[in-house]
């Protein structure tokens, strides 16, 4: 979960963006200092803010302002930054048309951009399999996503450790899911503070 509120902090913060001065009066996407990419970017985090906040309607409007600026400007169609923190959202709501959508836009990221994505893939796959209440593929995607994803180093862990936290506890393996936790926890707290010592 707690991706997830840091990504929805993260878009508030850069939807609050466009009211920085350098912005200029009246610029509501920034257009005049950012060009189509950063009224792309911002069309795409106000659209997470509506999804985090559970308004449906509202992210369906901004989704049709990211499809515009796509086709005024051959954006590649498959996806973006902010994908991830997509597929949160859907999980967290319940959505799974939703989230499989996300996991479709990740896995041509992962396929076409970029692999190191691979971990977040995983995790939002393991998200839609537990949705789906198939908890044996879920763990074994959130696994994968464990052994990818070093902890304090790639932001997928924190996610895949929660999801395969939940998956036990469906699972009805409270005792293997407090044991993994703490575990993660440690790995969490020790990758953080060998990532701070070498700055």
């Amino acid at each position: 979960l707690s991706g997830g509120v840091a990504g929805l902090a993260w878009a508030q913060k850069l939807e609050d963006a466009r009211h920085w001065p350098w912005l200029g009066p009246n610029q509501p996407t920034g257009i005049n200092m950012m060009g189509h990419i950063g009224e792309r970017r911002l069309w795409e985090l106000r659209r997470l803010c509506h999804l985090f906040n559970g308004n449906a309607e509202g992210a369906r409007s901004c989704l049709e302002q990211v499809e515009r600026l796509m086709m005024q400007h051959t954006f590649t169609a498959y996806g973006s930054g902010a994908a991830f923190f997509e597929a949160q959202a859907h999980a967290l709501s319940g959505d799974l048309l939703g989230l499989k959508q996300s996991v479709d836009a990740i896995s041509k990221i992962v396929a076409q951009q970029y692999p190191g994505w691979q971990p977040f893939l995983d995790a939002a796959s393991g998200d839609y399999h537990r949705l789906r209440g198939e908890l044996g593929p879920a763990l074994m995607h959130y696994e994968r996503a464990l052994a990818a994803a070093l902890p304090g180093r790639h932001a997928a862990f924190a996610h895949a450790a929660a999801g395969k936290i939940k998956t036990l506890i469906e699972q009805g393996q409270s005792d293997a899911a407090r044991g993994f936790a703490a575990g993660a926890l440690a790995a969490a707290l020790r990758g953080r503070a060998e990532l701070f010592a070498l700055r």
